[in-house]
Order: structure tokens, then sequence, then C-alpha cells
């Protein structure tokens, strides 16, 4: 192999591909990134098993980005890759495998020999099927799993929930859904797809979707989608995320969500949000908020044991129905409004055991829950 391409471009594609790179596997092969010189372009490809990231830098449409003089093949320790390339005293960085498994990475005044790995080893891009293929605009998809992948589990001792549940419905609704057993997310898209795939829901790891977030952060374009039986993939320009899929059955908690309530309440998310921030500065590691609307009021208070007490007073921008009194984890509460990202907030309440239905009312398509506390 012999290239030579533009630093930047290349540590932009190392970044992308770097969020498959596991910190904590055992794999030496998998802590590394396979770049792949061909006629095309250059590829780079990480993988955790759970999750690959195929990135492309094209020869087409990039004159002067990068020019493949031999093709061939490596695998280099991913973080030390990175660290060169940041450093890098050049705008244009020079590779090329001289000697077996070696990568000479050359600049006009530095030369690093980096020790490589056999690619062979390196896993295979898996071979995923598409019972569903459809696009979604990127900052829609971006705004969604910012939406819902944050109410997933940390806990590994229920593996579907640590995960977020797809569902397509007759109609051509796409539903993302997660739970902790605690709180609840739910939105969903509407696809222009006619007639409408059976497909069985399927749950992606909620990590591999923040990761993806991440990529999307910027993008303008559209996301191609795939689902298929044990993977789904994403690809949007020229970076290309494969994730594995959880196996199992996500349990029916949308029955969760109350039909009826006897108190409605408007907030302004903003003022809700810094409040109960402020509240939470005296709240102990339960992070349990009181919470008391009445009239046109809501207090929040907190009280930690040899610490103090606060109490926070909030104008509604509307209300309905009967006074209401409960307790409610505060940083739940604060995820929840900070996701929907809407400028007023519905939130309704059937006594105070039963879940809140939290609304923005920017997204009709977005509804969330969270159960109180018990006091």
């Amino acid at each position: 192999m012999r290239i030579s391409v533009s630093r930047e471009t290349l540590y932009a594609a190392v970044q992308n591909v770097m969020k498959a790179v596991s910190s904590t596997c055992t794999i030496p092969i998998l802590s590394g990134i396979k770049l792949t010189a061909h006629s095309n372009g250059l590829t780079l490809i990480a993988s955790h098993m759970h999750m690959m990231i195929r990135h492309d830098i094209p020869l087409t449409d990039t004159e002067g980005i990068i020019a493949i003089h031999s093709t061939g093949c490596i695998v280099v320790p991913a973080k030390t890759f990175s660290d060169i390339l940041r450093k890098f005293p050049s705008d244009q960085v020079k590779l090329d495998i001289a000697e077996h498994l070696v990568l000479t990475i050359r600049a006009d005044s530095s030369v690093y020999r980096l020790c490589g790995m056999d690619p062979s080893d390196f896993p295979d891009m898996p071979e995923a099927r598409a019972d569903l293929l459809f696009n979604i605009p990127s900052p829609l998809l971006y705004r969604v799993i910012k939406q819902v992948a944050f109410a997933v589990s940390s806990s590994e001792n229920r593996p579907v929930l640590t995960g977020v549940s797809c569902r397509l419905d007759a109609q051509g609704r796409l539903r993302f859904l997660a739970a902790d057993g605690v709180r609840l997310a739910v939105r969903t898209i509407d696809l222009d797809i006619s007639p409408v795939p059976v497909i069985h829901p399927i749950i992606i790891p909620g990590s591999n979707l923040l990761e993806l977030a991440k990529l999307l952060r910027d993008e303008q374009g559209t996301t191609e989608i795939a689902f298929g039986e044990s993977w789904a993939v994403f690809k949007t320009g020229h970076t290309m995320v494969y994730s594995a899929l959880i196996d199992g059955t996500y349990p029916n908690v949308e029955h969760l969500i109350p039909i009826s309530h006897t108190t409605e309440l408007l907030v302004h998310s903003d003022a809700m949000i810094q409040a109960i921030e402020r509240v939470m500065l005296l709240t102990d590691e339960s992070q349990l908020l009181r919470f008391h609307a009445a009239g046109h009021h809501i207090k929040l208070t907190a009280r930690t044991a040899q610490v103090g007490d606060v109490i926070e007073e909030l104008n509604l921008a509307n209300r309905t129905g009967a006074d209401i009194e409960l307790a409610f984890n505060g940083k739940h509460m604060r995820d929840i409004l900070r996701s929907a990202d809407s400028e007023r907030t519905t939130l309704k309440f059937t006594g105070k055991l039963n879940p809140i239905v939290i609304e923005p009312s920017a997204d009709p398509q977005s509804t969330y829950i969270l159960t109180p506390i018990r006091t």
C-alpha cells in the first residue's frame, strides 16, 4: 500500500470509526482500525463485535484529497494512529507499507513506523439482509435518538431494556421506544412506504444509537436505514454503521401510559429545568424532589438531613383539574424535559402514585412517562 491523503480528511474519518473501538475489549485486533487502499479510494473499518463502523474516502469527487499509488491492507492501533494524525505537522499524509505489517507515516519532517496487525484476523463485514429499507432526514433521526435513547436501562439484568425497541405498524408508523422500569420514552415517525412490509419488532442497543447520533450531529442530508434479522445498518454520507440487534422480546409497556388524567399542567420547559437543577443542589443520592401544584403555581422542595432545605416556586402557563402533590426523581424529570426539547411541556397526573405523562407541545409524536416515588 502506498497512498497520500489530506490529514484533515483522514483524521475526520479516523474519529468517525473510532466510535466503534472498545477501550475494554480483550481481543487485540479489535483495538485497531483496518485500513484498505483499493482502486476506488481508502476504506477505514473499526469494530467491537456488537457494532462496526465503515468510512470510505473515495477517489471520485475528492480531487487533491487522496491519491492511491498502490493498494494494500493493514490494521493499525486506533488510539496511537489517531494521536499521530492529531499532532501531524503537515497537511498531507503519506502512508506506505514497505515491510510486512509495518505502516510508515511520513510528513515533511517526520517519519513514524507503526507496528500493525494482520488484516485477515479482523472481523468480516456482516451480511445485513434487509427486511425493511427506508430513508430518514438525518436531522430528524438525530432528534429521535436524542429523544428516546437516554431512557434505556444501564443494568444488564434485563438486556432487552438496554436497547431501543423499533416496531413498524400497518399504517407505516415506525415507533422507537425505550424504558428502564422508572421512565419511558416513545417517539413515532410516519414512513412514506407502500405496501407496508411485515417485520418483527427489533431491539437496537441504546449505546450504539447514541454513537450514531454523534455522527449525525452536523449532517443535513438523509440517512439510509436497513433493518435485517440480526443487524441494523445506517448509511449517512460516506459512513456506514452496523449495529447488532439484541435477542429477546421487548416487554409490552405501552399499557402503562394512563389514558385519562385528573390534573393537566402546562409548564415553561426551560424554567422548570432550571428550577429542578437548583433544587437538586440540596437532594441526597435519591435525588428526590417534592412537587406541589396548586392554583397557578408549582412548588418544588427538597431537604437533606444536616445540609438544609430549599423551596422553588414557578408560575404555570396553564392548569386544569385538581391540585396535585407527589415526589419524583429530579434527574429523571430534568433529562426528560431536556430530551423533549420543547418550549412548553404538558404534565398529566392521575393521582400521586400513578405515572406522570409528559407531552412536548412542539412534538405531538413524542410521549414520556415517569413513575413517582413513594414517600
